[in-house]
């Protein structure tokens, strides 16, 4: 009688366990924490949250005015990863993806960037308002 209540026992609770275990693993921030972007003087820095990553291509500068593309160029090094669901591989930033922008100072301008989780959660498209310093 005691061993079957010692297995009735196990039943119930290892599946509780590795439910908490894997919503452990799943929890999600918000794309706001995920990715935060500084200005300082022509530079942006792009914080990017442990394990998360943005994609290169989908990094874009817009004028706030306008809407028209402004130059920039990267100044930190991607890198290139193999995903099984996409046939080619993808360059993306992790840590930080800094940006020098070509625009005069006080430029009001768009950051437009895509990110996703190291879990497979992607995040739609995000916009922010920043001003060159």
């Amino acid at each position: 009688m005691n061993i079957y209540k010692k297995t009735l026992l196990k039943m119930f609770f290892i599946p509780i366990i590795s439910l908490h275990t894997v919503s452990a693993e799943t929890q999600f921030i918000s794309p706001q924490l995920a990715f935060k972007p500084v200005v300082s003087g022509d530079k942006v820095s792009i914080k990017i949250a442990p394990n998360y990553y943005l994609y290169q291509k989908r990094i874009q500068v817009l004028n706030s005015a306008t809407g028209k593309p402004i130059k920039f160029s990267y100044l930190s090094t991607p890198i290139v990863k193999k995903f099984t669901e996409v046939p080619e591989p993808q360059t993306l930033f992790v840590g930080t993806a800094n940006l020098k922008i070509h625009a005069p100072v006080n430029t009001k301008f768009t950051l437009v960037y895509q990110g996703c989780s190291n879990q497979g959660l992607c995040y739609p498209p995000q916009r922010q308002q920043l001003t060159l310093k």
